[in-house]
């Protein structure tokens, strides 16, 4: 999976790469292209505990440095802490004694409705899927993404919320609708959830999945021809 994700890369310790640059006179910006690619895949290798927003800021930490000469890192740690404090307002406000889908359709509505989530409906495949609609930190100060940054967003924010011990169910899975300006959803996988009407109309998707969807969609934006709307 991480050969379909990134090339492969091989691994070594900041403090290597550090040495390297100061031998081989890259400049600042390489070497923080390398911390960052290093540390987006050091993510996918955790498998179930892989912190997709975390995984995906990285993602966009690796072109901020890449294209811009960057001096300093994109703030990961910063951004991702604002998922900690989506967690923070879920535990305060969510009502006690909720059942199990009652808590994921109160989160669900949280996080589309009182936090402000958008999916973004550009006029074009090409506005649709624009680096501020699928970049993490964008996404994160914008409010505003790609059904698919989306996702990873709801995604991250019930792991966590699990993490916490503030909600009773363990088990989830995140889909995708055909419509590419529709909210994702999701559902419980432990058997306490109800027959879903417009399961015909979702795809069901990984968390390796999720990112590898959104380097689709910022390959559609950067390479900005005819592409099918047909997924595969």
């Amino acid at each position: 999976m991480l050969d379909l994700l990134y090339p492969p890369l091989t691994f070594s310790s900041s403090s290597r790469l550090y040495l390297r640059a100061l031998t081989t006179g890259w400049r600042r910006a390489q070497f923080h292209v390398c911390i960052t690619g290093e540390s987006f895949v050091a993510q996918l290798t955790l498998g179930n505990q892989m912190d997709l927003v975390t995984a995906a800021l990285h993602m966009a930490a690796e072109d901020e440095a890449m294209k811009s000469n960057a001096h300093a890192l994109l703030p990961v740690e910063t951004f991702s802490a604002r998922l900690d404090t989506m967690v923070s307002e879920i535990r305060e406000q969510m009502p006690f004694g909720l059942s199990p889908q009652e808590q994921l359709d109160w989160v669900h509505r949280y996080l589309f409705d009182t936090w402000g989530l958008k999916i973004a409906k550009g006029m074009t495949q090409g506005e649709q899927f624009s680096p501020y609609r699928v970049y993490m930190h964008h996404v994160l100060t914008q409010r505003c993404g790609t059904s698919a940054a989306a996702a990873v967003i709801l995604h991250t924010l019930l792991s966590r919320l699990i993490k916490a011990g503030i909600v009773s169910f363990k088990e989830y899975k995140v889909g995708l609708p055909i419509s590419n300006i529709a909210r994702p959803i999701a559902v419980l996988t432990d058997g306490s959830a109800g027959p879903l009407k417009c399961a015909g109309m979702i795809r069901w998707v990984t968390p390796y999945q999720l990112l590898a969807e959104m380097l689709g969609q910022l390959k559609r934006f950067f390479w900005n021809w005819e592409w099918s709307t047909v997924r595969a």
